[in-house]
């Protein structure tokens, strides 16, 4: 058993009561201590050898002794400790066995679970934690929109905390988590190159409307291009803009002079930014149907039930 000093340096300054009276500390030797201001009361029976505001750390700490035996750091606290660029968590949420009732706290979230699969633990994880793919994929079906459960599986992808051939198996062993088929759906496209909420959009747009898939992040000369369509008459290219890189003076003449090099070339390019693509999914893809078919494509627009644009929308 590590003595006092070794334990609290593992657990970032962070104990437990009963972890104190087991290496000869006594109850009220260590409340002495609280309240003569050299440490503090965190939780009932939790306590920081420190003053002042918690780190994170020391936050995750405390939630996970609070909650007590068999806990694990669950959603965002655990993907932050995979990513610790993340912005953390201002709830700090944790699961515990059906079994016990733990009273939730201010910025701590309780969950209670009959079971979890012990592979969705990580194997070595201290503290205690679910491994990133299952917290990713909580996140995301705890997200308070499709949209929002959108973006954050696509962030995960593109900041290569996880990969979607190791969120797959996690997905397919949790047949009861909420959103599943869509979140199976964003993986199937993140295997397909669209990492970002705006290419996801824009691929469930072209798909809806019957409209071919193109080649993503393609190179194109310098840079890559969103998306791209080889046609027999010629190369159409669609950019979405999102916010960050496109707003700027010098994210603009980047963009300008990829645009202006592909029509020297001969590729058209499309431009649609954000709020378009989240809100007027016909216009956009009415736009690339007609550019579509000047460029040789034999199809036709085929919009969905309820689209502006289809027979039903307009009667």
């Amino acid at each position: 058993m590590p003595d006092f000093d070794d334990l609290v340096g593992e657990q970032c300054g962070v104990f437990r009561v009963s972890q104190a009276t087991e290496r000869g500390w006594t109850r009220s030797a260590v409340a002495h201590r609280a309240t003569s201001g050299r440490w503090q009361r965190v939780h009932p029976g939790v306590y920081a050898t420190s003053t002042g505001a918690l780190t994170t750390e020391q936050r995750m700490w405390a939630a996970l002794l609070y909650a007590g035996k068999d806990a694990a750091l669950s959603h965002r606290a655990a993907w932050w400790w995979a990513d610790r660029k993340l912005d953390p968590p201002e709830v700090v949420r944790v699961v515990v066995p059906l079994s016990r009732v733990v009273t939730g706290r201010a910025g701590l979230h309780i969950s209670r679970t009959g079971r979890w699969d012990p592979q969705d633990l990580h194997p070595v994880g201290w503290p205690a934690r679910f491994r990133v793919e299952r917290a990713v994929l909580d996140c995301a079906a705890a997200a308070a929109t499709d949209d929002g459960a959108i973006a954050l599986l696509g962030s995960a992808v593109q900041r290569r905390t996880t990969h979607p051939s190791r969120l797959r198996p996690v997905l397919e062993r949790s047949p009861a988590l909420h959103r599943r088929r869509l979140l199976s759906e964003v993986l199937d496209l993140a295997d397909e190159g669209a990492h970002t909420l705006l290419e996801v959009r824009h691929a469930t747009i072209l798909r809806s409307h019957g409209l071919p898939d193109p080649q993503r992040q393609r190179r194109l000369g310098p840079g890559y291009a969103d998306a791209a369509h080889d046609m027999p008459l010629g190369t159409l290219v669609s950019e979405l803009d999102g916010r960050l890189g496109h707003f700027d003076a010098a994210g603009w003449w980047k963009d300008m002079t990829r645009d202006n090099q592909n029509t020297v070339d001969g590729v058209a390019t499309l431009r649609f930014p954000g709020f378009v693509l989240l809100t007027d999914p016909h216009a956009v893809a009415e736009v690339t149907a007609r550019a579509l078919q000047r460029r040789g494509w034999s199809g036709s627009l085929r919009c969905p039930a309820g689209c502006p644009g289809s027979e039903g929308a307009r009667s």
